[in-house]
């Protein structure tokens, strides 16, 4: 579930705060206007209908004091606030279903040399291309995050067999390691990800988590190998 899933996760909340709002600042309104001896029905309703509006965009698109927002700004993936409900409750559905938990995670590696080696907004055209990836790879049920700077992780459940979480990691990779279209010119970045599944890997979320990030780090020192050859391109 990505930024399309993750924006309507909470949209029937959202909308209820917003009539609810609205209807009790309108009522409100509506009585002060009797009581000073002025029926004011439009005025009323006016109001309500603002006051909705508002609320509902506040949910929405920005932070409300005392809220913790669970959307990273950047790329409107889930944050990290979220990840500790999301993994309990996606864990406990696979014990009660004895289903399998899918867990890919993914690294832009030379994430803080873009913009020295591709020009200014080479970050934020890395994130994109990786979130796009994400997205395109990814169903109505898996669950996306930005966990760090250059880190994302994807959770999803019903997974019956072990070789379909590496499908998708491949179609992700396939995805995300595409030329990026910059300024009129190619970019290239270099991705690498790792995966595993609970719990197959794991009978916790930090070790399932550990393995998928050691799966990385092998693929990372493959990395390494591979443009030590000379001509600073990896290969797979």
């Amino acid at each position: 579930m990505g930024r399309r899933g993750n924006r309507l996760i909470n949209l029937p909340r959202i909308i209820a705060a917003g009539l609810l709002s609205g209807v009790v600042t309108g009522c409100i309104v509506y009585l002060l206007l009797i009581i000073m001896g002025t029926d004011y029905l439009t005025v009323s309703l006016t109001t309500g209908v603002i006051v909705a509006i508002i609320v509902f965009a506040a949910f929405r698109f920005g932070d409300i004091p005392g809220r913790v927002s669970v959307y990273d700004r950047q790329t409107g993936l889930f944050n990290e606030n979220f990840l500790a409900e999301c993994r309990f409750r996606l864990f406990a559905q696979a014990d009660r279903q004895q289903k399998k938990v899918g867990v890919i995670i993914t690294s832009i590696d030379d994430f803080e040399g873009l913009d020295s080696r591709y020009g200014k907004s080479a970050t934020a055209t890395a994130l994109k291309h990786v979130t796009d990836g994400l997205h395109e790879a990814s169903r109505t049920t898996e669950y996306i995050f930005r966990i760090g700077g250059n880190e994302f992780l994807v959770l999803f459940s019903d997974i019956s067999e072990f070789g379909h979480v590496k499908k998708i990691a491949s179609r992700v990779a396939d995805y995300c390691r595409r030329p990026m279209a910059l300024n009129g010119s190619e970019m290239t970045a270099r991705i690498s990800f790792g995966y595993s599944v609970y719990p197959n890997d794991g009978e916790t979320f930090e070790e399932v988590l550990t393995v998928a990030r050691q799966r990385m780090y092998l693929e990372q020192k493959g990395f390494v190998e591979s443009s030590d050859d000379g001509d600073g391109t990896c290969d797979y």
